[in-house]
C-alpha cells in the first residue's frame, strides 16, 4: 500500500536552506522531507509551495510579495473560469436535451451570461458567450503582462544574497545561523528583532 511522502508544510517547519534553494531555484523538490522511497505517493507540491508563500508574505507584510502572490492567483482564478465555461459550451453544443443540462446553463448564467440557453437561441447563445468571455482573456492578458513588467524590474533574490544577509544576523546575534536546523520562522523573528534594532539605533 503507498502512503504519502512526508513534506514541510508551513514556515514553522520548513528549513531556511530549504526556502533559500525554494526561493532561488523554483525546484520544488525541496519541499520533501524524506528521500524518495518505492512505497511512496506524492503529493502535488505546487499548492502546498503557494501556501507556505502566502504565509511567509502575511508574517512578513511583504507587500511586493503579496502584489506578485495576488496577481499569480489572479491569474489562476480566470484560467479556471475559461476553461470551466469552455467546458460549458463544448457540452451545450453537442446536447441532446437542453433540459438535461440545466446545471450546465446554471454555471454559465452564475459566470454572468444572462442568455436564454433554449434550443431556439442555442447556437447564438453559445457564439455570444464565447464573444463575452474574450473580456476574462483580455484581463489575464493585462495580468500576465503586469506580472512580466513586474519579473523585469524586480531580479530575484540569489543564494549569495540571503548568505550576505546571514552573516549581518550572526553579528547581531553573537551566533552563527545553521541554515538546515533555523526554520523559516525563526528566520523571519531574527529578520524582524535586527530591523527594530536598526531602527533603535542599537
Amino acid at each position: 500500500m503507498l502512503i504519502p511522502r512526508k513534506h514541510y508544510t508551513s514556515c514553522d517547519d520548513l528549513p531556511l536552506y530549504n526556502w533559500i534553494k525554494l526561493i532561488t531555484s523554483d525546484d520544488l523538490k525541496y519541499l520533501w522531507s524524506e528521500r524518495k522511497k518505492a512505497w511512496h505517493k506524492e503529493a502535488d507540491l505546487k499548492p502546498i509551495w503557494e501556501s507556505i508563500f502566502e504565509e511567509y508574505t502575511t508574517l512578513t507584510n511583504d507587500k511586493s510579495s503579496n502584489h506578485v502572490l495576488s496577481m499569480v492567483r489572479n491569474i489562476a482564478v480566470i484560467n479556471n473560469k475559461l476553461e470551466i465555461i469552455q467546458a460549458c459550451v463544448n457540452l451545450l453544443s453537442t446536447a441532446a436535451d437542453l433540459d438535461a443540462m440545466s446545471p450546465t446553463i446554471q454555471a454559465l448564467k452564475d459566470f454572468g451570461f444572462r442568455f436564454k440557453y433554449t434550443p431556439e437561441t442555442l447556437h447564438e447563445d453559445l457564439k455570444r458567450t464565447v464573444s463575452s468571455a474574450k473580456t476574462l482573456i483580455i484581463q489575464r492578458s493585462q495580468l500576465e503582462k503586469e506580472y512580466q513588467n513586474f519579473a523585469d524590474k524586480n531580479e530575484k533574490a540569489t543564494e549569495k544574497d540571503y548568505y550576505n544577509m546571514f552573516t549581518q544576523l550572526s553579528r547581531f546575534l553573537h551566533s552563527e545561523i545553521d541554515i538546515r536546523k533555523t526554520t523559516v520562522m525563526s528566520y523571519i523573528s531574527y529578520v524582524e528583532q535586527y530591523n527594530n534594532s536598526l531602527k533603535d539605533g542599537k
